[in-house]
Order: structure tokens, then sequence, then C-alpha cells
């Protein structure tokens, strides 16, 4: 099934605990020398379902995109 993706959305309709979730584990990864990988896989997965289905990217750059997002995107919710 291909859905039609819609990325305002797919965010809109993340949840408060999904937030929430989201946030722990930008505190657990953002700026650490020994990031915690299953906050990073989280974070990979959300911005997977929710942003870039095609989005593979495991690399620093990857990483880095993928967390300045999260944390852009909290900034945005009134989280950060």
């Amino acid at each position: 099934i291909m859905v039609d993706f819609d990325v305002n959305k797919n965010l809109n309709n993340i949840t408060q605990e999904q937030r929430d979730n989201i946030k722990e584990a930008v505190n657990k990864v953002l700026g650490k020398m020994r990031p915690d990988s299953i906050s990073l896989d989280y974070l990979f997965q959300m911005f997977k379902d929710n942003i870039d289905p095609k989005f593979n990217g495991r690399c620093g750059k990857c990483k880095k995109r993928v967390l300045g997002y999260w944390n852009q995107r909290l900034k945005s919710w009134g989280m950060s």
C-alpha cells in the first residue's frame, strides 16, 4: 500500500508521549561523546516514519541532520 506521505500531517499526529520520547532521546544524543544508540535508533526511525521514508543514512552528516531536525522540531513545539 502506498500511502500519501504528508510530513505536516505526520508531524501533527505525533503524540505527546512520542514528543516526550523524542526530547529524551535528543537529550541523550545531542552533543554527547558517546551518544545513546537506542535513542539514536529511535530518532532515526521516527525520522524515517514521519519525515523521509527513503532515508537510511548512518553517516555523521546524516546523524547531524536528523538530530538537528528533531532539535529544531522540539523548539517549534515549545519543548526545547
